[in-house]
């Protein structure tokens, strides 16, 4: 599953470890390329949160599908939830 960072537009993956931000390779800036090892999109968020684009659409865009997932994901059931509360009561046999 791709996460969310990736589908405001901003952020394009190079390969598995690295990923490039269209907008400062469009504007020329001299750094564009991000480590993302292992998938991690840590530096990705740190770079949107930045002066140079925290007040862009993508930041807004970002920030709502963030919204939208938290919520999506405090929505759905937990199985713990489903589990009944003791199973001291069942007792299984063998035989």
């Amino acid at each position: 599953m791709s996460n969310i960072i990736y589908k405001i537009g901003l952020f394009n993956k190079i390969n598995p470890n690295q990923t490039e931000c269209l907008d400062c390779k469009a504007e020329g800036r001299q750094k564009f390329t991000f480590e993302t090892p292992r998938s991690s999109v840590k530096s990705l968020r740190t770079h949107l949160f930045t002066p140079l684009h925290n007040q862009s659409e993508f930041a807004e865009k970002y920030r709502k599908l963030e919204a939208s997932q938290n919520e999506n994901d405090s929505n759905q059931a937990k199985i713990s939830d489903l589990l009944p509360k003791s199973t001291s009561k069942f007792r299984l046999e063998f035989i």
